[in-house]
């Protein structure tokens, strides 16, 4: 894997080299055919494209260099040693290009002079490609410094993230188990009104408990569950509160098929359901109808909750007050995708809805 990842680099590498010199050669092309100089491709082309081909065994040393030697406000002492590799690297490159031009000189007949003479005659010329080598190689480093300080940047922003998740992910826990005694008590509270007038219901309610507590053992390092989950572990409280109100309430589901695997806190409707329970269905003598359902709107989760009872400013002041839906609040709120908590009142159609939504990065 690792040799595949070289060999990548390196065509990478070269393929840029190739495509930078032939760039650079046409150029100077487009420039001579606006004068009387005529530009020949068979001359030019082996004369110039080496000295770019040469940047492709450059260049991964000077990679290594800049990663070796990572440049920040308290190391800028490195500079002077980057400033010597530059110089280094631009006359070794200029002496063998110029090495390799001479060569091909000689190959076309254009060579009049020893290269020792050469050298010397063209020294301004050399002098003049030395600078354009050593602002190559400043490129270079400069490149890889941008990448290496990018590819750290976007590290720790996922380590950051992660960290984030994580505290998230604990503060929903937290709040979680806090929910778990106040939730035990109120149910044990409410089968205990059952065990001297209707035993046998008192009897199922304990089953349904201990099934409910298996559950929620099953799930305590849980904070996320599909939401088909939740809907089973609500309908096992509500079948114990319906045993407890009889003929009062009237449950009624309906959870839409695309959002049956989308994730939700664990509880997070239970103690929603409990307050309708404590501030309406306590509280009136005729039947009350509560229906649950569920919609994905642009990429959003809404859960809702309506009841046809007279409990609205009751759960308004329990939404402000009260631990179990404040409970509920911070937990959404605590959702790296985001999750808000609302009550609303139909005044002509006489019912209240509690609406949660969730957002679809909540699980990312």
């Amino acid at each position: 894997m690792a040799g595949n990842n070289i060999l990548k680099s390196m065509l990478r590498i070269a393929g840029f080299w190739l495509l930078f010199g032939l760039f650079s050669i046409f150029s100077s092309y487009v420039y001579y055919e606006g004068t009387t100089v005529a530009f020949e491709w068979q001359k030019q082309l082996p004369l110039r494209l080496p000295s770019y081909l040469l940047w492709i065994l450059f260049t991964p040393f000077l990679f290594t260099i800049a990663d070796k030697l990572p440049i920040d406000k308290q190391k800028l002492r490195r500079i002077l040693p980057l400033l010597f590799y530059c110089i280094l690297f631009s006359t070794v490159h200029r002496l063998l290009a110029y090495m390799i031009q001479y060569q091909v000189r000689i190959d076309m007949g254009t060579a009049t002079q020893a290269f020792g003479r050469a050298l010397a005659d063209e020294k301004f010329f050399i002098l003049s490609a030395l600078f354009d080598s050593l602002m190559l190689c400043a490129a270079i480093l400069v490149y890889r410094y941008s990448v290496n300080h990018y590819r750290e940047a976007m590290q720790s922003r996922l380590v950051a993230e992660k960290l984030i998740s994580d505290l998230n992910a604990a503060k929903l826990q937290a709040m979680q188990m806090q929910l778990q005694p106040h939730f035990l008590f109120n149910t044990l509270h409410a089968i205990s009104s059952l065990l001297y007038t209707e035993p046998e219901k008192a009897d199922r309610a304990i089953t349904l408990l201990s099934e409910l507590l298996r559950k929620s053992l099953d799930l305590r390092d849980a904070v996320l569950i599909p939401l088909h989950e939740e809907i089973e572990l609500t309908r096992n409280y509500l079948a114990i509160q319906e045993m407890r109100f009889g003929g009062k309430m009237n449950v009624s589901i309906n959870i839409s098929d695309n959002t049956n695997s989308f994730p939700v806190p664990v509880f997070i409707l239970q103690p929603l359901l409990e307050n309708i329970m404590k501030h309406s269905i306590e509280k009136c003598s005729v039947k009350r109808n509560i229906l649950i359902r569920s919609e994905l709107k642009s990429d959003t989760l809404r859960i809702f909750i309506t009841e046809d009872g007279e409990g609205f400013s009751s759960l308004q002041t329990a939404m402000q007050n009260g631990y179990g839906l404040k409970n509920v609040h911070d937990r959404l709120a605590a959702l790296s995708g985001g999750g808000t908590l609302s009550l609303s009142e139909d005044v002509a159609q006489g019912t209240f809805t509690i609406e949660i939504s969730i957002q679809t990065g909540t699980h990312d």
